[in-house]
């Protein structure tokens, strides 16, 4: 059958969410003027720029994603409706402002009705974030302030094994402010080496991940790990139908910075995202 001009400008808009009227567990704490309360443990708060590097995204039927044996197979119960090609699509959010989407090849999906989504992205995040605290910090340097920020690296497993090394604190803003980078090899907070983990966060759908290495199967030493493999389970399935013209992956990154007081000294490194997904 002939697909008719609104199947023909099918489009995948892909947004970042940097606000969220909900507060979820674990979110940091703020006072009357916005600045951070916690000083123990961990929080998570928004950052300043958040970026993921993609490859693919679809939408799959007949997969189990809750496996932490067997990756599902995307080529065969997925269908992709991006795809970046060799080169992951580097998307961000600057002052909440979406970058534009060029390259890639998108693709319709057959109507029909759909129980999970699927994200293939690199294994860095990029993360800038300057907060605020109540209390005055101290980076790893033994600098102090209220002020703490990122500075340009690259951050170890999953960003928490650097105990610091790129986040500073001071009165004011340094000159130092920049990137930081995190290589995603380890799902765990505590180095045990976890390839595969499930996401519960009401009342969004429940997330899975696997770290996959370069023969995209789950990797099995945090050195093999190339890329992560992310699955939804939808709350209420997808259809896509001949009226259906953009499929919207909203990203939201609203905790996408942790606060680590763990050591004494204040680190800042990437949480994770977590992907909606529409059919308009």
């Amino acid at each position: 059958m002939l697909l008719d001009s609104k199947m023909k400008k099918f489009i995948i808009i892909l947004i970042y969410i940097m606000a969220s009227p909900i507060v979820f567990a674990g979110s940091c704490n703020l006072d009357a003027n916005a600045a951070i309360t916690n000083s123990s443990g961990t929080c998570t708060s928004t950052p300043n720029v958040y970026t993921i590097y993609l490859y693919k995204t679809g939408l799959c039927n007949n997969i189990d994603p809750s496996s932490a044996v067997t990756v599902p197979d995307i080529n065969s119960n997925c269908f992709t409706t991006f795809d970046s090609g060799a080169t992951p699509l580097a998307i961000s959010v600057v002052n909440n402002v979406s970058s534009p989407i060029t390259g890639g090849t998108v693709t319709r999906p057959p109507n029909g009705t759909y129980t999970h989504g699927f994200v293939l992205v690199g294994n860095t995040i990029d993360i800038k974030a300057n907060k605020t605290f109540a209390s005055t910090m101290t980076d790893v340097t033994g600098d102090q302030g209220n002020i703490c920020w990122t500075t340009a690296g690259t951050a170890g497993v999953g960003g928490h094994n650097n105990l610091g090394v790129h986040t500073k604190c001071g009165s004011s803003l340094g000159g130092d402010y920049g990137v930081t980078t995190s290589v995603i090899k380890d799902l765990s907070t505590n180095g045990t080496n976890l390839f595969h983990e499930t996401y519960p966060e009401a009342p969004y759908d429940l997330t899975y991940a696997y770290l996959l290495n370069s023969s995209n199967v789950l990797a099995t030493t945090p050195n093999s790990v190339v890329s992560l493999l992310g699955f939804a389970l939808y709350n209420t399935p997808i259809v896509v139908t001949e009226e259906s013209q953009a499929m919207v992956v909203k990203f939201r990154v609203t905790q996408g910075v942790t606060a680590d007081f763990s050591y004494g000294i204040l680190n800042l490194y990437t949480a994770a995202f977590k992907t909606l997904t529409a059919i308009e």
